[in-house]
């Protein structure tokens, strides 16, 4: 399992999804204001490596920059996604200092005389409603006219994800199952909306099911809340018939839990259950795509005990074509 889930499940997720062209510009398209969205050549769209967020708020905070033409000009959009539970007041000062190492980023490369526009926006999943205004002299409380001229001012974009309802969740369906995770998965009862979730992939074609994308998503679900249970993945995910092509990472879940647990507790019995659960679940891969197994190969699995190999061979038991291409490869591991 990627470090970064253990360490920070949200930032892993939404910059996994959002790297990709395809998901940011759906969401762009469905989110920003029409009249800004006419000014974007989004063939121009694309991924700014850099992350502006400070190094202590990360676990907290994810951004992600991207570079377009505006009207025929340079700009970007930059995307802050908030991961903490209540709104924080002071959002606009993080967001216009970041915006001013981009603009220092950008001379130090360009050296234009004019600077491009950015345009800020804000995701938000936390469980209280977001209520501050989002204009930044807002944080300047009341003063007098005389002084308005010397305050800086801009608007950032909100998307509150606990005010939208799931019908208001637009886009094609990894965007809409990407938003509807982050809202659902910091609330008390993550488990009883996983069905929803994954509803959505039921009418998807088999060619057209993003095999990928479903098991990021179980890898963040898996991760970000403890209050989800093995059962209520498994129900879930029953209702797009793909059971045996994704279990197999909850099973590298459960390896990684139980070699954590296992340091932790100076015991091996955490890191032994880990290992036994992957080894089963490549087992019961194999059993619902090929039938019942020979003993020996059951057997031979079962006697693994390296987690990359078992890694390895969940990737095989979901995507060999037959049981036999499936021992030749294992044969090919040197066991």
């Amino acid at each position: 399992m990627d470090k970064r889930y253990i360490q920070n499940p949200h930032d892993a997720f939404v910059k996994e999804v959002f790297s990709h062209k395809e998901q940011a510009e759906d969401f762009l398209k469905n989110y920003l204001p029409q009249d800004i969205c006419r000014l974007i050549d989004f063939d121009s769209l694309s991924l700014v490596k850099d992350s502006f967020v400070d190094e202590d708020l990360k676990e907290h905070f994810s951004d992600l920059l991207y570079e377009v033409q505006l009207s025929s000009r340079p700009g970007f959009i930059y995307l802050l996604f908030e991961h903490k539970s209540t709104p924080q007041r002071f959002t606009g000062l993080q967001l216009l200092r970041y915006m001013v190492k981009i603009w220092d980023l950008y001379l130090k490369q360009h050296h234009e005389p004019i600077l491009p526009v950015i345009i800020p926006l804000v995701i938000y999943n936390g469980h209280r409603r977001w209520t501050i205004k989002t204009n930044f002299s807002y944080l300047f409380g009341e003063i007098e006219k005389e002084l308005n001229k010397y305050i800086p001012e801009f608007n950032y974009l909100l998307y509150d994800l606990s005010a939208l309802s799931d019908e208001e969740i637009k886009g094609r369906v990894i965007l809409q199952a990407t938003l509807m995770a982050l809202k659902y998965l910091t609330t008390p009862e993550p488990g009883k909306h996983l069905k929803r979730i994954f509803s959505l992939f039921k009418d998807l074609g088999e060619s057209n099911t993003p095999l990928q994308y479903l098991e990021t998503l179980l890898r963040y679900i898996a991760s970000a809340s403890d209050k989800i249970e093995e059962k209520d993945i498994k129900e879930a995910i029953k209702q797009i018939g793909k059971e045996a092509d994704i279990m197999p990472t909850l099973a590298e879940k459960w390896i990684e839990q139980g070699r954590i647990e296992g340091r932790l507790e100076g015991q091996k019995e955490g890191r032994m259950e880990g290992m036994m659960l992957a080894q089963e679940m490549v087992i019961d891969a194999l059993i619902e795509r090929f039938g019942l197994l020979e003993p020996e190969l059951s057997v031979k699995i079962r006697g693994i005990v390296n987690r990359d190999v078992l890694k390895t061979l969940h990737k095989l038991a979901i995507r060999v074509r037959s049981i036999q291409e499936f021992e030749e490869k294992l044969k090919q591991l040197k066991l």
